[in-house]
This record gives C-alpha cells, sequence and structure tokens, in this order.
C-alpha cells in the first residue's frame, strides 16, 4: 500500500456496532484498493476485493458488501450474515507537525464550508470564523488576526497574520491510526 494510495483514500467510521467502545474504520482508494482497522486493530490491513461493491478479509470467507447509505455522507455495510453496519465519511483532515512547537500536532478539519482547527492535546475543536472571504479566510474567535488558506493538491497552505508559511498535509491512513493511537482524544475530535 502506497502513501499516494493511502493519502486519497475516503475513511469511514462506524461507533460500537461490534463492540461497545470500538470504533470500526473502512478507507477506499482511488485505485479501487479496500482497507480496514479498528481502535483495538491499529494498523490497517488491506482487504482483498471480490468485485465492486464485495470485499473480504484474506484467509477469510466472510464476505461485506458496500452500499450507498442513506445520506451522502454514509454508507452501509451487509454481512454475510445479513447484519447492516451504518458507516459515516470522516470529513477531510489536514495535519501539520512540529511547526510551532515540537511534539504537537495541529489538525485542520473541513466539514461542509466550515473549518475546525485541534491540536493533538484539544480536549475540544475550534470553529473558525470567516474573515469575510469565504473560507479562504479564517480567524479565531475573539481573534482579529487573519489566517489565509490555499488548497494545493493534497497540502493545505496557511498563510499566518505573521507572513509565516504553514503547510498542513491532507491526512494519510498511517499516520492518523497511529496519532489516534497516542492520543485517544483525537478519535472524539475528529468523528464529532
Amino acid at each position: 500500500m502506497g502513501w499516494g494510495f493511502l493519502a486519497q483514500a475516503q475513511i469511514y467510521y462506524s461507533k460500537d456496532f461490534e463492540k461497545k467502545g470500538i470504533t470500526e474504520f473502512v478507507g477506499f482508494g482511488m485505485d479501487g484498493q479496500t482497507f480496514y482497522w479498528n481502535t483495538a486493530l491499529t494498523k490497517p490491513i488491506d482487504m482483498i476485493r471480490i468485485d465492486d461493491n464485495t470485499v473480504k478479509f484474506a484467509n477469510n470467507k466472510t464476505t461485506y458488501r458496500f452500499e450507498n447509505g442513506p445520506t451522502a455522507n454514509s454508507l452501509w455495510c451487509i454481512h454475510s450474515n445479513g447484519r447492516k453496519q451504518k458507516y459515516y465519511v470522516i470529513p477531510t483532515i489536514f495535519i501539520s507537525k512540529d511547526f510551532e512547537r515540537k511534539g504537537v500536532t495541529e489538525f485542520l478539519q473541513m466539514r461542509g464550508n466550515s473549518v475546525y482547527y485541534f491540536t493533538n492535546g484539544s480536549k475540544t475543536k475550534i470553529r473558525m470564523q470567516n474573515a469575510g472571504q469565504g473560507t479562504q479566510s479564517v480567524r479565531f474567535p475573539g481573534s482579529k488576526a487573519v489566517y489565509t488558506l490555499t488548497s494545493l493538491p493534497m497540502i493545505l497552505v496557511c498563510k499566518h497574520p505573521n507572513g509565516k508559511r504553514q503547510e498542513f498535509n491532507f491526512y494519510d491512513v498511517y499516520t492518523l491510526a497511529k496519532l489516534m493511537r497516542a492520543y485517544p482524544n483525537l478519535r472524539k475530535l475528529i468523528e464529532n
């Protein structure tokens, strides 16, 4: 599984389906690859594609069929025993490591027209305020300092009021899984 695939995957999550407290993740790459991980099995594993909508794990006959969910941001996973599991899309997340301080990872999450900010130490995420030029310019609530966001392929560039340029990279599955393992609070911030 190459980085290019992982960075371009759409990831969905499902909470508490098999066991309370366990969140499951499934990702679909642009090249048709499918992978799975959960909060107990933290390393993403490849699934074997049977047809366009059906996958299985290696050395296992159990199949899982995916169908569009009831909303644009969800999908159904129909297990071979007929059980239906609902997954929700993880909104687009960009990650910046060690920019202001070593050991601090910053996140920008896009949900519709809203931009949220949080770090690996955050308890809550901050909804950035529109600074008047669409989502291209944002500021923290109560602040007059304006941050300009520019989208490039796989990168979001943030120009700070003091002129500093910070790059936020589109998440890749391994980095996101590793960070969620190291900082359990991130899972709740990403899902909510």
